[in-house]
């Protein structure tokens, strides 16, 4: 008898654990070493689906909008925003769209930036999922190349690509990090406002 209720609760287990999907990774393409959804604190939250509610339960009241991450690491979130609009032209008409109520107060982004100098290591590989461009950044009364690597799920990581001559950026330096609402998203959220 009791052989038997052991192995009725084995196949239940057993059951239970092929039936219920494991959480995903929702940005697989992170750089290692920086995988603050794979390894950190993000993995309980996800974008346009989270609200400022859920980012308070994980990082305290003090946290709506941005705070300390680590001893490396600010953390900032915005929020889908009623007062958000976007204008097409269709036909040669110009269409004015509005967030849908439903993802008003959704989290929109999340961003991070470094405290100090933080440099991603040689060592360390780019996936190839993510698409890089260099442009210019112009920031703080500083103007420099940097190198935008972002994928389709929209993780993207910023990082210099020269040194300062007053050192205050580092070829090689992390900029920013930032986990955005993808455009198929994006588009998603909002609807026609009629005139």
């Amino acid at each position: 008898m009791k052989s038997a209720k052991i192995f009725i609760i084995f196949t239940f287990l057993l059951a239970f654990a092929v039936c219920v999907p494991a959480q995903t990774n929702q940005y697989p393409n992170e750089i290692e070493g920086y995988e603050f959804f794979k390894n950190g604190k993000l993995n309980d939250l996800k974008l346009l689906v989270s609200d400022r509610n859920d980012v308070k339960a994980v990082f305290g009241e003090k946290c709506e909008h941005g705070c300390a991450y680590d001893d490396d690491w600010e953390i900032r979130f915005s929020y889908v925003n009623s007062g958000w609009s976007r204008k097409l032209t269709e036909n040669g008409e110009e269409q004015i769209y509005k967030p849908k109520s439903e993802f008003v107060g959704k989290l929109a982004g999340i961003t991070f930036n470094p405290k100090r100098q933080i440099l991603l290591p040689d060592s360390v590989t780019i996936p190839k999922e993510l698409n890089c461009s260099i442009g210019t950044s112009h920031g703080n009364n500083l103007v420099y190349k940097i190198r935008s690597c972002i994928d389709g799920r929209r993780v993207a990581y910023t990082i210099s690509e020269e040194t300062l001559e007053n050192k205050k950026i580092i070829k090689g330096q992390i900029v920013t990090i930032i986990y955005i609402t993808s455009e198929k998203d994006f588009d998603e959220i909002f609807v026609l406002v009629e005139k």
